[in-house]
């Protein structure tokens, strides 16, 4: 085992840690930034049913039935909001389902890591040079495990179609 040897091998090492950490550092900025859009979206949404709620049930304890009373801001087609807003509430929690996928993705990329330093440093212990690593590999290897579009576009560096990352209102479950 030769200094150059080592030196080539901690040379693609310091390659794999420049590629990989600002990719992890823009995925767990998506993460938070959907973990808080989500969250401020989800508690407005259940302000405005509270809110609902509370109209109906002053008209129910006046005995009227429903049609919006003059000077009410509530909508005529109160059911119709209500549905748009529990849709928009389930659409919110899928954030955990998209927080959890890229932070998994994430933590195996890291346990991956791990285990490549401890080969090679074992390699070293036993007086064998590691191989260096193939970065090219290793970065193909971490875009065919995203199961969201915020992770490669994180991966790529591009810019976020909306502030928080979260592709709209759809609902998609997956």
């Amino acid at each position: 085992m030769t200094q150059a040897d080592v030196d080539r091998f901690h040379e693609s090492l310091d390659q794999l840690l420049r590629l990989s950490l600002p990719i992890w550092r823009r995925q767990i900025d998506t993460v938070n930034n959907q973990l808080v859009s989500s969250v401020s979206n989800l508690t407005e949404r259940f302000m405005h049913i509270a809110y609902v709620v509370g109209q109906f049930k002053a008209l129910e304890g006046q005995g009227k039935g429903w049609t919006p009373p003059p000077g009410s801001d509530l909508p005529a087609n109160l059911g119709e909001v209500l549905g748009q807003d529990v849709e928009k509430i389930i659409n919110g929690f899928q954030f955990q389902d998209r927080v959890t996928q890229i932070l998994g993705h994430i933590s195996g990329e890291l346990d991956d890591l791990r285990d490549t330093i401890s080969d090679a440093l074992q390699d070293l212990r036993d007086g064998r040079v590691p191989e260096p690593l193939d970065v090219q590999a290793w970065n193909q290897s971490m875009k065919r495990k995203y199961t969201t579009p915020e992770e490669l576009r994180d991966h790529l560096g591009e810019a976020a179609d909306d502030a928080a990352g979260t592709g709209g209102d759809d609902v998609e479950l997956f």
